[in-house]
């Protein structure tokens, strides 16, 4: 037999998948954060390093191209964790959506709650 819980727990396994799915899409985008930031760093400190003159105006062109690789490369990520968010949240919404259905909550009232028939009119008695 449903019980009236039914939406509410349906909802709090929601709020829990959500939950967990955004704190995966976190963790993803920290990592994608840190790998990138990482590799950028590398490229400028060895840009650092190299000896001045005519081959660091090349490396100098080259570490901005590199550099302009991560950032399309941190923003095709953002874009990407962004997308998984929006569809994390559209499941969640659709669970609110089927919990609370004016349908939903009919038919499980209709379960839960019996109303007798009504007892047959006694005959009047003559006066």
């Amino acid at each position: 037999m449903s019980y009236p819980i039914d939406p509410f727990v349906a909802l709090a396994r929601a709020h829990g998948q959500l939950a967990l799915r955004l704190a995966e899409i976190t963790r993803a985008a920290g990592h994608d954060w840190i790998a990138a930031t990482t590799e950028a760093g590398q490229s400028a400190f060895g840009q650092a390093t190299t000896p001045q003159g005519d081959a660091a105006a090349g490396k100098t062109a080259s570490a901005h191209a590199h550099l302009t690789a991560v950032t399309d490369t941190l923003r095709a990520k953002a874009e990407q964790h962004a997308a998984e968010t929006r569809e994390a949240l559209a499941e969640w919404q659709a669970a609110w959506r089927e919990a609370f259905a004016p349908d939903a909550w009919l038919s499980m009232l209709e379960r839960a709650v019996t109303i007798p028939p009504a007892a047959p009119a006694a005959p009047a008695k003559p006066a």
